[in-house]
């Protein structure tokens, strides 16, 4: 059997993984810096194609401090969509 953390791929032929994996096919994202300027859109676009929902993490700076540049970041983001 394999060590934690190894590849179990070679031990699916002898039974000893059978029925225990679990595969998630479109994961959650609970903490994803997005980045701002130039870059946000790429790591949107990289998010969007390998999680289902993603919590943003905005360390910007000046950093979100208020609701309202809470809100406007959300915009920025969704204005940013692919």
């Amino acid at each position: 059997m394999a060590a934690a953390g190894d590849d179990c791929d070679h031990c699916e032929p002898c039974g000893a993984d059978e029925g225990t994996r679990i595969t998630i096919t479109f994961p959650d994202d609970f903490h994803h810096h997005f980045r701002d300027g130039d870059k946000c859109p790429a790591v949107l676009e990289h998010a969007t194609r390998r999680f289902a929902r993603a919590i943003a993490m905005p360390n910007l700076k000046p950093p979100v401090t208020t609701t309202e540049i809470a809100t406007a970041y959300h915009e920025h983001l969704k204005s940013c969509l692919p």
